[in-house]
This record gives C-alpha cells, structure tokens and sequence, in this order.
C-alpha cells in the first residue's frame, strides 16, 4: 500500500494532474483501488479530488534536484556504473543534469585520462579534482533547484568539443513520443549534443518507461544507447529495437548488441 501511494505521487509529479483510469493503467491496479488511495492522499493534503481525476498539491515541473536523486537512488547507482563501463580511458564525455549522471560521474573516478564536458555544476564539483581529468563547464545561467547551466552560452560552448559519448538523462521514455522533458532549454541543448556526440547514451530507471512530459528530448533515433535496470514492456520495445537502440539492463537482459559493440570502437 505505502509504495503504491508513492508510485502515486510520483506520476501525478510528472504533470501535476492525472485521471484515474490513466493512474490504474500505469500502476496495473483496478480504478477502484486508484479511488481509495486517492482518498487517503486526499486526507493527507497531498492531493486534491476531482470528478475521475486528480491534482498534485504545490504542484512545481520538478522536483528539487536533492529530492529527485533520493527516488530509486540504488538502481540509480548500479545503471550508473554500468554506463560507466562503458566509458574508455581518453574518451571525451558529456554529463548532463540528470540525477543517475551525478552516479555516473561518481563511478568514473576510476577512469584515467578522462575529458569532462558537463552544463551541471553539481558534477564540475564532483570530479574536477580527479587527478589527470580535465573538466569543463559550459557557462550559462545556472538553475537553482538543479545547479544547471542554459542559455545561448552553453549552446555556444558545446560546439567547441569534440564528444566522443554523450550521457543523458531524460523526464520519460514513451512508445509514442520517444525521449521527453520538463523544459524547453534542456531539449535545445541536448538535441544538439546528441548531433555532435559519436554515441548518445541515454541513462534512466525503469520507472520513466511510458511516462510523460511535456517537451520532446530526443527521438528513438537520436540515441544509440539505452541503460536501464529492466527491459520496457511491449510497445516501448518494438519502437526501442526499430531504431536499433541497444538496451543495457541490470537484470542480464540485453537487445543489439552489435549496435553498442560497433558504436564503442
């Protein structure tokens, strides 16, 4: 019950309004149970009921960036190394804002001779004392609840390298919409590392499968790498293995390998 009502909470973060019968698909509960949790948040004050819906209270895009790498954070970890692994001595790598990137930085410290190019001053510093790293920042305006750089000033910079990977994060994976995002100037920067970068690497729990947002990152054709813990469910993985993105899981399970194998040399 108490991680239902989480799951919950997490979903209706994403936009900040749900109706049940979406909320009962997602969480595969019937919508009567959906009913009853929503009564329970509701007493709470977490919540406010509609007619078939509901509304998150204080609703904000996103979370605090503090709160987000608490969700999931030891999945989070170990997608993280795994993307890590990925990562050869001597390669340029960008790292964007994400909470499982933070991971992946942290699990880079074992590399050597490593290019850093990050927008996110959380990860400048995590790893700009690593010994023979060289790290970069991006410039721009920095973001508040996530230490994030955007603006004309990062786009401008990114140009400037020569990216040998790129690791991203996204808001959601949906079969219909491919790789989404809370905000505007996130899609406008990453749409253009992903341009720039040999591989894009997409880094995410499976809990953004089939959720949305409003803004479309990327599309299924833009990545060449999916890290996750488990393998998505039907639909996300006809349109996944259509645009021959190779899936990296936790749980053993691997789709394309030929397409990382290839892109890796």
């Amino acid at each position: 019950m108490k991680r239902r009502l989480s799951d919950i909470i997490k979903e209706l973060r994403l936009t900040g309004h749900a109706t049940i019968s979406d909320l009962a698909i997602r969480l595969e509960v019937s919508e009567e149970t959906i009913r009853r949790d929503l009564k329970l948040l509701s007493k709470e004050g977490l919540i406010e009921k509609h007619h078939g819906s509901a509304t998150l209270r204080n609703y904000s895009s996103e979370p605090e960036f503090h709160h987000r790498i608490e969700e999931n954070r030891e999945i989070k970890i170990q997608v993280a190394k795994l993307a890590a692994s990925s990562i050869s001595d001597g390669d340029v790598v960008f790292l964007d804002i994400g909470t499982t990137t933070a991971f992946v930085a942290e699990a880079l410290k074992n590399h050597k001779d490593l290019t850093i190019v990050t927008n996110s001053v959380v990860i400048a510093n995590t790893i700009f004392a690593e010994r023979g790293f060289k790290t970069y920042l991006t410039g721009g305006e920095i973001r508040s609840h996530d230490g994030g750089m955007f603006g004309p000033e990062a786009y401008d910079a990114i140009k400037r390298y020569c990216i040998n990977k790129a690791i991203l994060s996204t808001a959601g994976i949906h079969h219909a919409y491919g790789f989404l995002t809370h905000h505007l100037c996130e899609a406008e920067l990453y749409s253009e590392v992903a341009k720039m970068a040999e591989v894009t690497i997409i880094c995410a729990d499976s809990e953004k499968y089939n959720r949305r947002a409003p803004i479309k990152l990327l599309d299924f054709e833009d990545v060449d790498i999916l890290y996750s813990d488990h393998m998505p469910a039907k639909a996300l993985r006809k349109e996944l293995e259509k645009y021959n993105v190779a899936m990296r899981l936790l749980d053993g399970m691997a789709k394309n390998d030929v397409i990382e194998n290839t892109a890796a040399d």
